[in-house]
């Protein structure tokens, strides 16, 4: 995830009450991919998971860009297939 991304993601993390900070994926990269931090230990999935427990299992968009609580990127065509 980007920087900007990894940073709402802690953002989220911080407003729920769980742990986790943002931070690159390689400290020698800091404009490469970003991942959340817990005690040095990547827990990106984990904290994604965490947040979509706490808020019930909802699997709905957070925000545009968002599915099952896990960044996507694409497109969505709603005529397509329609003769």
């Amino acid at each position: 995830m980007t920087k900007d991304e990894a940073r709402k993601v802690a953002r989220a993390l911080e407003l729920v009450g769980l742990p986790g900070e943002a931070g690159p994926a390689d400290p020698a990269v800091p404009d490469g991919a970003w991942r959340i931090w817990r005690d040095g230990q990547d827990v990106t999935l984990a904290s994604l998971d965490a947040l979509i427990e706490h808020l019930g299992g909802e699997t709905a968009p957070l925000e545009p860009g968002w599915h099952d609580g896990h960044p996507v990127r694409g497109f969505v065509f709603p005529d397509a297939g329609r003769g």
